[in-house]
């Protein structure tokens, strides 16, 4: 057959007449019966030149997938991979609905199912797998549904054979943001929302367990919790089912993990420093409930930390994860006295839970350092030292640990033995905090309406007296 002629793939009312589409479905079919026995190769040759004559660019793509399914990884990874790029290459003329209904979906499931190369070769496979899929990916258009189909596929692969890769430029916005394109019924983009995060949080939490340095482990365990936030976002208003609470239990530990301001500040882009608001302030609002220091309408937080109430509350009332709601509760709104009592309590929980006891002392010295703060002006060394219960000689080095890792912003004062403080991070959310804020901001209002007043008068005064002038 004379690669010159043009041919025309009709499909419905779309016609496509590119002589690029003949040398390109030939060269798949050239190399991939490479792959095959004589008389499998004869058949396909013969079957795909007659549907390239007729234009069955559809029925062409299908028996393109079928051959590569029964191909699988025969010859080389760059052999794998240029074929499957050459059946994108006409996949991507076929109409969208054909394309996301039953072409892509097949696909994705011939290239999760291929056979796995010699173990030597493991990781550049899985990489060129996902790869494949990316490139699925993006054949489709952006709002096709079935992008979700295809970035599932891609997660669960890179969940079972441990290729992390695909964690890298992938965010919990992103999700949110996709699902919502997607479209349909709001409880299909919550289903769609729900499975992704709990994918990629689970691929974190694999991740966390392959003997990485502390930076690295740090970092890969704060971006679970951004997919965690996300995933018990979505169940606010809802009922709370079994399958999430191994979730939120999981976000309350990294909670208590990492619970200072510096542990986020590596964080790069808008929504990682918002969700650490999220997940700080959330914490606070249950914690305060359980201790019954305020009440839940004193308590006023944005509305993505509103949001993760239901599902870690009901940690409270799940007998596996009681001690870990104690634990939470106490770092979101206690302090050194009650984290000891809970230790005394509960001898063996900290490790139990895989925390480092001098961890959560020294962070929780900080917390308590932030509460201090944050509900004075000026706090004496012999305040810090009591609270904190250390040496007084200590006290300075605490006070700048504390200014590093954004706990509070203070200035010490050595002769009067004080720290002045600027800021401290206020870990409960009360009326009290809002009423000071409210009087603040109307001392303010009528401080500059005052100044502005001066102002006017002093003008008028400069006109009378240049009129007189």
């Amino acid at each position: 057959m004379a690669t010159s002629k043009v041919s025309s793939f009709h499909l419905d009312a779309m016609v496509v007449e590119l002589a690029a589409l003949e040398d390109i479905a030939l060269e798949f079919v050239n190399s991939t019966a490479q792959s095959m026995d004589a008389g499998a190769a004869s058949a396909f040759r013969s079957k795909c030149e007659t549907l390239i004559k007729e234009g069955q660019l559809q029925t062409l793509v299908e028996t393109f997938v079928d051959a590569l399914e029964k191909v699988g990884a025969a010859g080389s990874l760059q052999d794998t991979e240029s074929r499957f790029a050459i059946l994108f290459s006409l996949a991507r003329h076929l109409p969208a609905d054909v394309l996301s209904q039953s072409v892509v979906p097949r696909i994705s499931k011939v290239v999760v199912g291929l056979p796995s190369k010699d173990a030597g070769q493991k990781e550049q496979d899985d990489s060129m797998r996902i790869g494949i899929l990316r490139n699925l990916y993006s054949v489709l258009d952006a709002r096709a549904p079935a992008r979700f189909g295809t970035l599932t596929a891609m997660v669960e692969f890179a969940l079972k054979n441990q290729a992390f890769t695909i964690l890298d430029g992938t965010s919990a916005l992103d999700i949110e943001e996709l699902c919502s394109l997607w479209g349909g019924s709001s409880e299909e983009v919550v289903n769609r929302k729900r499975k992704l995060h709990r994918s990629f949080a689970d691929l974190c939490e694999a991740k966390a367990r392959t003997g990485l340095s502390p930076d690295e482990l740090r970092s890969t365990e704060l971006k679970q919790q951004r997919f965690l936030t996300k995933l018990l976002e979505s169940y606010e208003g809802g009922a709370i089912d079994a399958d999430v609470l191994p979730y939120a239990a999981r976000a309350a530990l990294i909670a208590v993990k990492y619970p200072l301001p510096g542990d986020m500040a590596e964080s790069n882009t808008l929504e990682e420093h918002s969700l650490t608001g999220m997940k700080r302030a959330a914490a606070a609002v249950l914690a305060a409930e359980q201790t019954a220091k305020v009440d839940w309408s004193s308590l006023t937080a944005s509305a993505s930390a509103i949001a993760q109430f239901s599902a870690i509350k009901a940690l409270a009332d799940s007998g596996s994860h009681k001690v870990l709601f104690q634990l939470l509760s106490i770092f979101a709104a206690e302090g050194l006295d009650e984290f000891q009592s809970f230790a005394k309590a509960n001898p063996t929980a900290i490790n139990d839970l895989g925390l480092s006891e001098d961890a959560c002392l020294k962070n929780i010295r900080f917390l308590t350092l932030a509460s201090l703060a944050a509900n004075s002006e000026t706090v004496s060394y012999t305040t810090i030292a009591s609270k904190l219960q250390v040496d007084s000689a200590e006290v300075e080095t605490w006070v700048i640990e504390g200014i590093t890792c954004k706990v509070i912003d203070a200035k010490m004062d050595q002769l009067n033995q004080t720290i002045v403080i600027n800021r401290g991070s206020q870990r409960l959310l009360t009326d009290r905090q809002w009423e000071d804020v409210h009087a603040k901001l109307v001392s303010w209002k009528e401080n500059v309406g005052s100044l502005l007043a001066t102002i006017k008068s002093v003008r008028q005064e400069q006109l009378l007296l240049a009129q007189q002038q």
